[in-house]
């Protein structure tokens, strides 16, 4: 896809939403993405490039449709609002003087990214409403997702946990001999566990990618989510452990407090099985080791990009004080900081 300026957004935004306003580039990974500023709302118009697959954005699109319903009690929303050009399409070719790829219209979710929230945060209570209200916008969102489904959500793709497995062969090529020895330890054991987890862990559709820059925080509380680009059909339970990683980042002094206070919040809107419990802290490990694994594939695809391994630094820190707990200890003080969440 050609690089699309603010000039041929303003065009394509009038052309099929018939709008106008201020007009501000957004950061992206791969795509074009704008912040508009119109009078009496706010938008982003996202320009996604042919490697997308049609079925894909659909998925994200229906997903975010499914969930419009679920607001705050200031009737603010969880999750951005798709909305539909002027002839009902929500997803549309781009033209083709502008080159190949697909564009769409969502609105605009106000507030701070997780990550700079997490940051300035001192006092363990401020902590605490943060994490706690992460986890409650996990389980409003599966209470909702449960009678969800779709079938692009069964897709291969890398990031759901239950490909792990295929990079098995890749943990030869970490360099660093006692991070190998970490990830090999937990990924056979992640491997292992797949058949009983199969038959004993509730699946469903997940956002699979709750990080510290798609979580949007207001007043000290996680208010909305935003980027449904990695969906996926996999463990729920995943996508406790999924936030709690980037989360447990910043709780270096007790990792496992914030993971436990996520999956007590999410309970509490959605009951999670004893299965699930068990699972929690292996799931974590697998997430942080698959996160190794594919930011050295990406680094190895594209080494002068230094956006690739920004993260591992924490990521690292992280799973190698985790690897540092018996699993059966680790387990047993996640339910008991559980309870003690209940209490709070």
């Amino acid at each position: 896809m050609s690089i699309i300026h603010a000039a041929q957004a303003a065009q394509l935004l009038q052309e099929y939403w018939q709008l106008q306003g201020e007009i501000s580039a957004l950061p992206s990974y791969a795509d074009c993405n704008f912040r508009v500023r119109c009078a009496n709302a706010e938008y982003v118009l996202k320009i996604a490039s042919a490697d997308w697959h049609y079925d894909d954005l659909a998925l994200e699109n229906a997903t975010m449709r499914h969930l419009q319903s679920l607001q705050h009690t200031d009737g603010s929303a969880l999750f951005p609002a798709v909305i539909p050009a002027r002839d009902g399409r929500d997803l549309i070719p781009l033209p083709p003087e502008f080159g190949q790829g697909w564009v769409r219209l969502l609105s605009f979710v106000p507030g701070q990214v997780y990550a700079d929230a997490a940051k300035h945060i001192s006092a363990s209570g401020q902590r605490f409403l943060l994490e706690q209200s992460l986890g409650q916008l996990l389980g409003k969102m599966h209470a909702q997702l449960q009678h969800f489904s779709h079938p692009q959500a069964e897709r291969l793709h890398a990031w759901n946990l239950q490909q792990l497995v295929q990079l098995g062969d890749e943990i030869v090529l970490l360099k660093d001999t006692a991070l190998r020895e970490i990830v090999s330890r937990h990924v056979q054991y992640f491997v292992r566990q797949q058949l009983h987890w199969q038959h004993k862990l509730p699946q469903a559709v997940l956002h699979n990618d709750a990080n510290d820059y798609n979580l949007i925080v207001r007043d000290g509380r996680v208010a909305a989510l935003i980027d449904f680009g990695d969906m996926c059909h996999s463990y729920r339970v995943a996508e406790i452990a999924i936030a709690a990683c980037y989360a447990m980042t910043y709780h270096n002094d007790d990792p496992l407090r914030s993971a436990a206070t996520i999956a007590a919040a999410f309970d509490a809107e959605l009951r999670l099985n004893e299965a699930e419990w068990e699972a929690l802290f292996p799931m974590i490990c697998a997430r942080l080791c698959q996160s190794v694994l594919m930011a050295e594939r990406a680094h190895r695809a594209d080494p002068d990009n230094p956006y690739i391994m920004i993260s591992q630094p924490a990521v690292r820190r992280l799973l190698m004080q985790l690897d540092q707990m018996p699993r059966s200890l680790a387990q047993r003080q996640l339910r008991s900081k559980y309870k003690e969440s209940e209490l709070c």
